[in-house]
């Protein structure tokens, strides 16, 4: 089983695969139990549903974390080529380069860090870029270190259209996603109380239950229909 943004973040498939399996069982136990005197038959489905909203949730994340982090150094990959441009430019060394070179981007600052450790080290270049480049999400980023590798600066400044791409694409997916949590925001409230009025089951041991029950849902859908548009902020 082969994950490339599992393997990117080093996590092992059967200890990620426990603990979503662990949260999911979790949440959709309780919405059992909290909804089960409530909604009857019901519960068993709602409870299925929270635990596979979680799990979901919950093996999803280090992708999410590769598309933020992907967004952010390719933010920067304007700034970043132009330093290696102006850099390569007046020193004519890739060693330099790679030595003066900064990142505000956190994940890539730590992978620059390691190139010029393994530069002071006596790495080649190239050799110290190859093992960092299959860590850097960002394809713009990758392209300008590979222009170093080389020590080429054609095409250097022309970086930074994976940024824009990127943006468009979060825009397009949050045209259909948004629509989702505001329809699940506009009328869970709704369904819960006729369900409530119509089962005349109005005292505050079933309301609560369903209030718990619709917060659980408005969570799992805003986490859900935000995970694009969180990354493109």
């Amino acid at each position: 089983m082969k994950l490339p943004n599992w393997d990117r973040y080093e996590l092992s498939y059967r200890r990620v695969v426990a603990f979503a399996s662990g949260c999911g069982a979790t949440l959709g136990t309780l919405v059992y139990v909290i909804t089960r005197e409530s909604l009857g038959g019901l519960a068993v489905s709602f409870s299925l549903l929270a635990a596979l909203g979680v799990a979901y949730t919950v093996l999803s994340a280090p992708r999410r974390a590769t598309e933020r982090a992907a967004l952010n150094q390719a933010r920067e990959a304007p700034t970043l080529a132009s330093a290696v441009s102006v850099h390569l430019k007046t020193m004519r060394s890739r060693s330099r380069t790679l030595l003066m070179i900064r990142a505000e981007e956190s994940e890539l600052s730590v992978l620059l860090r390691e190139v010029r450790r393994l530069i002071l080290l006596g790495v080649e270049p190239a050799r110290a870029l190859g093992e960092a480049n299959i860590r850097i999400p960002a394809v713009s980023v990758r392209r300008i270190l590979a222009h170093v590798a080389e020590k080429t600066e054609s095409g250097i400044e022309e970086e930074g259209t994976e940024y824009y791409g990127i943006i468009k694409h979060s825009m397009e997916v949050g045209e259909t996603k948004t629509p989702v949590f505001i329809a699940v925001a506009f009328f869970a409230p709704i369904m819960f109380v006729l369900f409530s009025g119509m089962s005349h089951n109005t005292s505050l041991s079933t309301v609560f239950p369903l209030i718990f029950l619709e917060l659980v849902l408005l969570n799992l859908v805003f986490s859900f229909s935000s995970n694009e548009r969180g990354s493109a902020r």
